[in-house]
């Protein structure tokens, strides 16, 4: 099983568990790891990463503490995917299938992801922290395909509503986000809009890693309403 983890020419035993951690949430969310799907014993995928097997028990510690594992004894761990929990999954009902309108979703977020934005800066540890700017930095790579910088921006949001540490917001963002990446067509993401949307994550960073909530948030409502406009005039 393998986890692309960006570290150029150093050895895989320098892998620390957030990079694990984000690698496999990269995997996931991005369909490499479908739901369902049982992980190698810890033992053959800690050797396929050439890391420590409690190197990799804190990758999946924090990839359990944000839904996107099940890990039981006898059963082995299994990949859950974004919303698994019951009571999160109650919470989207009213929400509506995959196609439920755009703007609707759009009009979703610009709700909800500025007070989630607030809620990471004002929560979110120096390890959550470093993380996100580590994601950040991968979206800047110029040599990404469209589907590639998709997936990190969709990361990188899912990221900021997990550091809100609210499972329930996570669930929600990801059943608004499923909807808009229905939605969305192929020449949405042309490099020009790429260079905004990385402008515009900067500054939502730049406000979290300073712990300014009300910074956070408006940075957060400002990309949403260009993700508005860029969207609906596409």
């Amino acid at each position: 099983m393998d986890f692309h983890t960006d570290r150029g020419n150093e050895s895989p035993q320098a892998l620390k568990p957030d990079e694990i951690a984000l690698s496999m949430e990269e995997a996931i969310i991005g369909g490499k790891l479908a739901p369902d799907t049982k992980l190698p014993p810890e033992t053959v995928l800690a050797r396929e990463l050439g890391v420590s097997r409690s190197t990799l028990r804190d990758a999946l510690r924090k990839l359990e503490v944000r839904g996107l594992i099940d890990r039981r004894r006898g059963r082995g761990t299994i990949v859950q995917g974004p919303a698994a929990h019951p009571h999160e999954v109650a919470l989207t009902d009213g929400l509506g299938g995959t196609d439920a309108p755009l703007w609707q979703a759009l009009e979703v977020r610009a709700c909800v992801e500025p007070p989630v934005a607030a809620l990471a800066a004002d929560r979110a540890s120096e390890v959550d922290l470093r993380h996100l700017a580590r994601l950040e930095q991968r979206m800047s790579d110029t040599g990404l395909s469209p589907s590639q910088f998709a997936i990190l921006d969709q990361l990188f949001h899912r990221t900021i509503a997990v550091y809100s540490h609210n499972p329930m917001l996570v669930s929600l963002l990801d059943r608004v986000t499923e909807i808009i990446t229905v939605s969305r067509q192929s020449p949405y993401l042309t490099a020009a809009r790429q260079q905004s949307s990385i402008k515009e994550h900067h500054a939502i960073l730049a406000a979290i890693l300073d712990h300014d909530p009300a910074r956070a948030s408006d940075a957060a409502s400002h990309h949403i309403d260009s993700l508005r406009s860029r969207l609906v005039s596409h």
